[in-house]
């Protein structure tokens, strides 16, 4: 977004240079105010959508007993909290991670593994049982495979909402 501000702030000003009318200047400004209060609204949408979260998140996490990796919304594949194991296991900072799609670290692995991470969230959002293999890409590019299941969550509102949480198979060492 930042780069079309950037992008029509530099049109603006070569249409006024070249064509040496006020005019393109003006167009390049009412642009640049519409984009400006787009990326207001996006950011604020934002905010919005983490504090509304923020007390289902909490509730959702003190309910889960089991150890586990991360928390994801199943429907939309984000992920929306990532423990100290997840970030040793999944080998990802957890700042990153967090709010990235977890199908995206399955992009440059094998149609298998899309396949596998896709059925794990459609399961785990419709509080069905999964476990499998999931294979991932790791932050420094290796590919990494792991034994996984979903955990069922106790919290009524998360699984109302699809949440997953992902947590070690039970082959996993």
């Amino acid at each position: 977004m930042w780069s079309l501000f950037v992008l029509t702030a530099v049109v603006g000003i070569a249409m006024y240079w070249f064509f040496e009318r006020i005019e393109g200047l003006l167009v390049a400004g009412g642009v640049l105010f519409v984009l400006i209060y787009l990326l207001i609204g996006v950011r604020l949408t934002l905010r919005q959508e983490k504090a509304e979260l923020k007390p289902l998140l909490e509730k959702t996490l003190a309910c889960i007993e089991e150890p586990f990796w991360v928390l994801v919304d199943g429907r939309q594949g984000t992920v929306l909290h990532v423990t100290e194991l997840g970030a040793l296991e999944l080998q990802h900072d957890p700042e990153v991670l967090s709010g990235q799609r977890i199908s995206d670290l399955t992009l440059e692995v094998s149609t298998a593994a899309q396949v596998s991470i896709t059925e794990m969230l459609r399961f785990g959002a419709a509080s069905l049982s999964w476990s499998g293999k999931l294979e991932l890409k790791a932050e420094n590019g290796d590919t990494i495979s792991l034994d996984a299941k979903v955990l069922y969550l106790k919290n009524a509102q998360a699984r109302k909402a699809g949440w997953v949480a992902i947590a070690p198979g039970n082959h996993a060492a």
